[in-house]
């Protein structure tokens, strides 16, 4: 504006504001002083009034009676109202430039006020300077519409961090620190109110509404010291070593003020987590900044999920870290730094660490494991759900903070360089000379050429001491709390996960290997080729470190010597992890053996066929490189004590047999037998069913064609044995209907010399209380005819009184559907036999039917009356009379 004088200032305002009283009392004040003018200048005619062009020119009036000095400003009173009226119109006026103008003329009267009064800093910052400095966030933000910032907001805020220099040094951390502590105190505030319901009228809105003025002030003026910082392009009023400290108790009053409902601090602490992340690029090494203060907030979370509020605390962090995140991502920061890189990729690792589910909560939760359920918690099961809800805030948080890192850092690694039994990673020498083929390390190499400057190890990945890279990390939090199949009690979802954490774990994976957030979120149609093939890469580098979980150590027995198996096929080695970082790992016990297991088995049923095979891509290396070390894990598995993680290994196995062919299989095909035998023969009921189709389903596939293979032979005794002694145990029976079809499919004829031993355990279960069970052993009686109809004829008399039997009681089952089915299914059964049979059934069913029958068995014995007939001479069907 310049230097105005009173005279010419007084003109213009009482033009602007064309009433008589103004310019009364202007005429007064030239010819008796300024005691009038400045009450004018207060009232409703100057700095009050509604008029935008009255309000500009009293401003105007202000800012040339300080610009000259004039001994009748110098009353403190009078400054001080003054000082107050222009920041009430600079924070709440809807025009900028009459914000503009009464900022700049604010500093200035304040500025006048700290010249002539001393001020004592040692107390904190003054109440005025803070009030000055919340004015400043009112208007445009520089990091957000520079080109729209006029010269008058400008020359505004370089007013105000003059004026500030006059209370304490603005190239010192002073003012930065004071008002960090001063939002630091609003959060202590309304920290308690975190976790309330926010609907109007509730104890948490209602105290938060009390502290709700002091509170949005304080968010206010952590704005405003941002844009001052930015304004002067970071030299004065620096903000850096605030940075954590404002994004910890911002976020934490954000998530306060959401369970408060108060809508005006949760949008001004929006805009100050989401300014810090898109003014980082305008300040010196604003991004690195930023991205120590996400490591440093992230850091802080660890064992804090003890009550509940320190869980509410650590939601409302994660929740604002993850603003921040998303608005680097999204803003204009550039491509950033290594060193910046680096940070995000600290902070990934410390939510990867944080996201390992809670060793009480998996002895809690685990399904069938009588070891497990002897340190089973009930508070620990009921607070579940909690630590579920906040897992899905840390990886919402873990994906926010993946979307800074570039695309190329994502990606896992291609190749692998195996050294005896350990894959560890490329030498510098050979990263170097396979740059062209392999995509960059997650840990990067430090180049010569590099400037060291850039290079702070106390802030850098340890490569000595990280067991996997960020792509495989990530792989391992989606496994441990996506949902897989279901499979006789193992896989489905986690226990100690949600439906919630399962979308935003698979959500994680579509932007970590597609970048794409949506790319893996619909659960019932799979993940792409892309992701299927991360996935596999991902496992293969895992295999160390979930073979370490999964060991077993001998188990003392008497005389103080370890038992072993001495009759157990050899296992092939296992891949072993660096030798020094088993040392820094905690020692596998039952809980992470359990993770590890359900881990295995959803990255391998998640990566599928024919990812799972073609994931080692080398010169050096074939096809069944990457199944070598995969299998190990899954023998690991399904030999551990643990009956949940023998389970889930079984049903590793089956998922390893879908994925991968017989060649891919044939070097361990007597391993897997033989442990899947000796894990079907020591079964419990609830590890029964996944055991059973370990064996069937390996046997299947590791045997030849020949329906006499031994391994094929040795499968259907072991399911014999297990119909013969254990059916009366109704998991057992439900499994064993359900998997025995594909073994039988195999065999074929085989199966004609056990019929003696089949048909009563299956007949027996035609009349069994579980409908599934029930219709099971009529489906497999139906396929066993099939197969082996030759050999039918012999059985025939007994077959039909269990058929009668069971179809006259088909009413007494659970509903109108399932009494169809199922007599629907005896119907086939009874047809394969018959016209297996010919005349031996039908003598049977025709003598029958000389005694009356019940109603109920009326259907059946029309439908066998209307089926066709063979004729014993010429061995021709033909419709019977």
């Amino acid at each position: 504006m310049g230097r105005l004088s009173v005279a010419a200032s007084v003109r213009d305002w009482v033009s602007s504001s064309d009433t008589e009283e103004a310019a009364a009392i202007a005429e007064h004040a030239s010819t008796s002083g300024y005691a009038s003018l400045w009450s004018a200048l207060r009232g409703e005619a100057g700095l009050r009034s509604r008029a935008g062009k009255s309000r500009r020119a009293a401003s105007q009036v202000v800012s040339a009676l300080v610009l000259e000095n004039d001994p009748c400003v110098t009353g403190d009173e009078s400054i001080r109202e003054t000082a107050d009226i222009l920041l009430a119109i600079a924070r709440d006026d809807d025009r900028p430039e009459i914000r503009s103008v009464a900022l700049r003329v604010a500093a200035e009267v304040l500025t006048v006020r700290w010249r002539t009064k001393l001020q004592n800093y040692d107390s904190g910052l003054p109440k005025d300077a803070a009030s000055l400095i919340a004015a400043a966030a009112a208007g445009r933000y520089p990091w957000e519409e520079a080109d729209l910032v006029d010269e008058d907001e400008r020359d505004a805020r370089a007013a105000v961090i003059d004026a500030l220099d006059l209370v304490a040094s603005t190239e010192s951390p002073e003012i930065a620190n004071s008002i960090a502590r001063r939002v630091a105190t609003a959060c202590e505030k309304v920290k308690e109110f975190l976790g309330a319901d926010g609907t109007r009228g509730s104890i948490g809105a209602r105290g938060f509404a009390i502290h709700s003025e002091v509170v949005s002030e304080a968010v206010k003026m952590g704005i405003g010291l941002l844009v001052l910082s930015v304004s002067s392009g970071g030299l004065r009023l620096p903000v850096a070593g605030v940075m954590p400290q404002l994004i910890l108790s911002t976020s934490v009053i954000l998530g306060a003020a959401e369970c408060g409902g108060d809508a005006d601090v949760f949008r001004d602490c929006r805009r100050l987590l989401s300014g810090i992340a898109h003014a980082a690029h305008l300040l010196p090494e604003g991004l690195i900044s930023v991205g120590r203060s996400v490591r440093e907030s992230v850091r802080g979370l660890e064992d804090r999920d003890e009550d509940k509020r320190s869980r509410d605390e650590v939601l409302a962090i994660l929740k604002g870290v993850t603003v921040v995140a998303e608005s680097i991502a999204s803003g204009k920061t550039g491509t950033g730094s290594t060193k910046h890189h680096r940070m995000f990729n600290a902070a990934a690792h410390a939510l990867i660490s944080q996201l390992e589910p809670p060793s009480n909560i998996v002895a809690s939760t685990a399904r069938g494991d009588p070891a497990l359920d002897l340190l089973a918690d009930p508070s620990a099961a009921a607070s579940a759900p909690q630590l579920a809800e906040i897992a899905t805030a840390r990886i919402r948080a873990l994906e926010a903070t993946i979307s800074v890192v570039p695309a190329e850092d994502r990606q896992p690694r291609k190749t692998l360089r195996k050294d005896g039994h350990a894959w560890e990673r490329k030498s510098l020498e050979s990263t170097k000379t396979d740059a062209v083929s392999r995509r960059p390390l997650i840990i990067e190499l430090i180049d010569e050429n590099e400037p060291m400057a850039d290079v702070d190890n106390d802030e850098a990945l340890d490569e000595e001491t990280e067991v996997m890279s960020l792509a495989t990390g990530v792989a391992m939090i989606a496994a441990a709390y996506c949902r897989g199949t279901e499979l006789h009690g193992a896989g489905g979802l986690p226990k100690w996960s949600s439906n919630e954490a399962s979308a935003a774990g698979r959500s994680l994976l579509g932007l970590m290997f597609d970048n794409d957030a949506n790319g893996g979120a619909d659960e019932s149609r799979g993940f792409g080729d892309a992701i299927r093939d991360c996935l596999a890469r991902c496992l293969g580098e895992a295999a160390a470190y979930l073979a370490f979980s999964l060991a077993i150590e001998p188990e003392p027995r008497w005389g103080g010597h370890a038992g072993s198996r001495d009759d157990r096929e050899s296992r092939p080695p296992a891949p072993d992890l660096p030798p020094h970082l088993p040392k820094l790992l905690a020692k596998p016990t039952t809980e992470s053996a359990f993770v590890a297991s359900v881990r295995l088995r959803w990255l391998i049923e998640s990566s599928g066929y024919p990812s799972l095979g073609r994931a080692v891509n080398s010169e050096n290396q074939d096809a069944s490189a990457m199944i070598s070390r995969i299998v190990p894990c899954v023998l690991r598995a399904m030999d551990h004590t643990s009956s949940a993680v023998r389970r889930e290994g079984c049903a590793a196995l089956v998922a390893l047999i879908s994925a991968t062919n017989r060649t891919e299989l044939r070097w361990h095909g007597a391993a897997l037998l033989d442990a899947a035998c000796s894990t079907l023969s020591g079964s419990t009921a609830e590890v029964f069913g996944a055991a059973a189709a370990a064996h069937t389903r390996a046997a299947v596939a590791v045997c030849a064609d020949d329906p006499r293979d031994p391994g094929l032979m040795s499968a259907l005794e072991a399911m014999i044995q297990a119909a013969s002694s254990r059916n009366q145990e109704v998991a057992v029976a439900k499994a064993w209907v359900l998997e025995f079809p594909t073994l039988l499919s195999a065999l074929k004829l085989g199966a004609a010399a056990h019929l003696g031993r089949l048909f009563p355990p299956l007949l027996a279960w035609l009349h069994a209380r579980d409908d599934a069970t029930a219709i099971g052993a009529a489906s497999c009686l139906e396929l066993l005819c099939m197969m082996t109809w030759p050999r039918v004829p012999n059985h025939a008399a007994s077959i039909w009184s269990d058929i009668a039997r069971a179809y006259t009681e088909a009413d007494a089952r659970g509903g109108g559907q399932t009494t169809q089915l199922f007599r629907i299914t005896l119907e086939r059964l009874a047809a394969i036999v018959q016209l297996a049979s010919g005349e031996k059934f039908e003598e049977v069913w025709r003598a029958a039917c000389i005694e009356p029958i019940p109603a109920q068995l009326a259907p059946l014995i029309s439908f066998l009356e209307n089926l066709p007939g063979r004729d014993g001479v010429s061995n021709e069907w033909h419709m019977q009379a």
